[in-house]
C-alpha cells in the first residue's frame, strides 16, 4: 500500500521535499492541498512578472502537466481542521485526507490586514502570484500605487511598478524604510538609489484607512494626509494559525521546528514563514526561492535518514536596481562590482568578514 504525503499550501519547500522523496521511493501518493489555481511558484520572480520582464509560466517551479506526470494530485479546497493525532485533514466539503507525512508550507486563507477598508478591490499581497495576475489584468486602471512594507519583497515590487511607469508611494512605519533588513550606510545608499528610480518615500507613517466604495481610490495615513492611489500592495500578512493554535509546538509567532524543519508532531514538517520567530534562519528566507527549496530537500533527507544536507547560503534576497544586482547577505549589501565601477557607483562591497550569518 502506498504511503501518503500531503502538502498544505503551494510553497516551494513542499514540492522540493516531494521531488527528493520520489527520487528514492516511488511508492508514495502525493497530494497538494492549495487554495487557488496556481501550482508551486517562485515568490522571488513575482516582481519580474509585474514588471513585464517575464510571463507567468516562467514563475512556476512545476506546472500542472509536470505534477500530473509525477503522479502528484491537487485539491483546491479550504481546510477546516487538522487532526494530528489521527493524521488527517478535513476539507470544507467534509472530505478527510489521511497522511503519513504532512508538510505545512503555507496556510491558504491567511489573514489580510485588518486596516479599515482592506476588503476593497485593488488591495494586493506582496509576493503572491494570484495578486500579481489580478493587478496585471487591471494595470491600465492603476496609475498611482502605494506599497506598504519594509522587506526586500516590498522594494522589488516597488521597483517593478516603476518599470511599468507607475507612480509609487513607498510607505513605512519606521523612519528608515529598510531598517527591517539593512543597517546604517547601506540603507541610506539604497534609499537614495530607489529615490533616483522615481519612488516617493513616506517614512514614519501609519496606514490608517483605504478609501473608496468598492475599489481602492486613496489611502489615509496616521498624519491625516490623504493620497490618491488606485492600488495598494501590502506586505505578506500573518498566516492564519487557527488549525494549530492549541498545539504545544506553536509558539504564538509560528511553528517550532528542529534544524531539519521537523515539528514535534509525528510525521509533520513546516517551512518558510510558518516558522516561529525563535527559529534561526537567514534574513528574508521566507520569500527567497533558493532557500525554500533547500529547506524542503534537507527535510526530505532527514526523513530518509540521509546524513548529508545542503548548507543554507548567507544570501537571502537579491534584486535588480538601476541595472545592478544587489544581494543581501546578513544585514549588508553586495552588488555587481563591475557594473558599479563602470557607473562610478559609490556603493562598496562589504568585506566578507563583516557578513553576519
Amino acid at each position: 500500500m502506498s504511503k501518503r504525503l500531503l502538502i498544505i499550501g503551494n510553497g516551494l519547500s513542499g514540492i522540493a521535499f516531494a521531488e527528493k522523496l520520489l527520487e528514492r521511493e516511488t511508492d508514495w501518493q502525493v497530494t497538494i492541498c492549495r487554495q487557488g489555481e496556481f501550482t508551486p511558484y517562485f515568490p522571488s520572480k513575482v516582481a519580474d512578472y509585474i514588471a513585464g520582464k517575464t510571463n507567468s509560466s516562467k514563475v512556476f517551479y512545476w506546472e500542472d502537466k509536470k505534477l500530473e506526470a509525477a503522479g502528484i494530485s491537487s485539491v483546491e479546497e479550504k481546510i477546516i481542521r487538522i487532526n494530528f493525532n489521527k493524521k488527517e485533514v478535513t476539507l470544507e466539503s467534509k472530505e478527510r485526507l489521511g497522511y503519513d507525512v504532512l508538510l505545512l508550507t503555507d496556510f491558504p486563507g491567511a489573514r489580510v490586514t485588518e486596516i479599515k477598508g482592506a476588503n476593497k478591490e485593488g488591495l494586493y499581497v506582496l509576493g503572491r502570484l494570484e495578486d500579481a495576475a489580478g493587478f496585471v489584468k487591471r494595470i491600465a486602471l492603476a496609475e498611482n500605487v502605494a506599497v506598504f512594507g519594509q522587506t526586500p519583497m516590498a522594494l522589488s515590487t516597488a521597483l517593478a511598478l516603476r518599470k511599468r511607469d507607475k507612480e509609487v508611494l513607498y510607505i513605512t512605519e519606521t523612519e528608515d524604510p529598510f531598517a527591517g533588513f539593512l543597517d546604517g550606510e547601506d540603507s541610506r545608499i539604497l534609499w537614495k538609489k530607489a529615490e533616483a528610480e522615481g519612488i516617493r518615500f513616506l517614512p514614519g507613517q501609519k496606514l490608517d484607512e483605504i478609501l473608496g466604495e468598492r475599489e481602492v481610490k486613496a489611502v489615509r495615513l496616521g498624519s491625516g494626509k490623504v493620497f490618491a492611489v488606485e492600488g495598494v500592495w501590502w506586505d505578506v500578512p500573518d498566516p492564519d494559525f487557527r488549525w494549530i493554535k492549541d498545539a504545544e509546538w506553536f509558539s504564538g509567532s509560528g511553528i517550532i521546528v528542529d534544524e531539519g524543519c521537523r515539528t514535534p508532531a509525528e510525521g509533520v514538517w513546516a517551512f518558510g514563514r510558518l516558522l516561529a520567530d525563535s527559529v534561526k534562519r537567514p534574513q528574508g528566507a521566507d520569500s527567497d526561492s533558493e532557500l525554500l527549496l533547500i529547506q524542503g530537500r534537507n527535510a526530505a533527507r532527514q526523513y530518509l535518514g540521509e546524513s548529508d544536507k545542503e548548507s543554507l547560503p548567507e544570501r537571502a534576497a537579491h534584486w535588480d536596481l538601476a541595472g545592478q544586482t544587489l544581494a543581501l547577505r546578513g544585514r549588508t549589501l553586495d552588488f555587481d562590482r563591475q557594473t558599479a565601477a563602470e557607473e562610478g557607483d559609490p556603493l562598496r562591497t562589504a568585506p566578507e568578514e563583516n557578513h553576519s550569518s
